[in-house]
């Protein structure tokens, strides 16, 4: 576990006139990070925001909270940047953001379906996950689905074919499912949209 640290006033400009401005003195486990974006001279749409985080923190899921009081996650990673998605932001126009409690969603919080990452009423996309399936929605219906662990095959196919790390289904505008997996009938080991490791080395083979 990372320990918290007192960190001054810093200001950093990231890319497309994404402006972020730092602001505590004291420790951030006892303060606010204060979190400012200018949209610059272009009409902002679900905007992928990156930046260098001021202080250390555990990869995770964190919550930002906007000037309206709406929640959007923002994704920590391994080397402590930042990332969440800018839902919409006028041209010319800030907005600001407070992680005023360094609290990590845990796993375990993931998979309860009264936290649901993505907060549907913020950014219009919403993200189920169950114990093998994560699946994106917006407010027309399904997106795609995700394996993240193993699915189950029916009967016809052995355990051979028990896997995960693929998507299915993906729908259409307008629902209608472009993806197959599991047909005994039909290429049984095309799994939805996968990725093939043709040229593989495992234990020296």
């Amino acid at each position: 576990m990372k320990t918290c640290s007192a960190m001054k006033l810093t200001n950093t400009v990231i890319g497309l006139c994404l402006v972020l401005f730092f602001s505590t003195t004291q420790p951030i486990c006892a303060g606010t990070l204060h979190i400012q974006v200018d949209a610059g001279a272009y009409d902002r749409q679900h905007t992928m925001v990156q930046f260098q985080l001021p202080l250390d923190l555990d990869p995770g899921t964190y919550i930002l909270i906007n000037e309206d009081g709406a929640r959007t996650p923002l994704q920590v990673d391994h080397q402590n940047r930042g990332w969440f998605i800018l839902d919409a932001l006028a041209a010319g126009s800030s907005t600001r953001y407070e992680l005023a409690e360094i609290a990590r969603i845990t796993q375990g919080e993931l998979h309860n379906p009264t936290i649901q990452s993505g907060f549907p009423e913020y950014s219009g996309v919403n993200l189920r996950m169950d114990p093998s399936i994560l699946t994106l929605e917006t407010k027309t219906g399904t997106v795609l689905s995700y394996y993240h662990s193993n699915n189950d095959p029916p009967a016809e196919l052995d355990d051979r074919y028990r896997r995960g790390g693929y998507i299915h289904p993906v729908y259409s505008p307008s629902g209608q499912v472009l993806t197959n997996h599991l047909n005994p009938d039909q290429h049984p080991h095309h799994s939805g949209i996968w990725s093939a490791w043709t040229n593989t080395i495992f234990e020296n083979r």
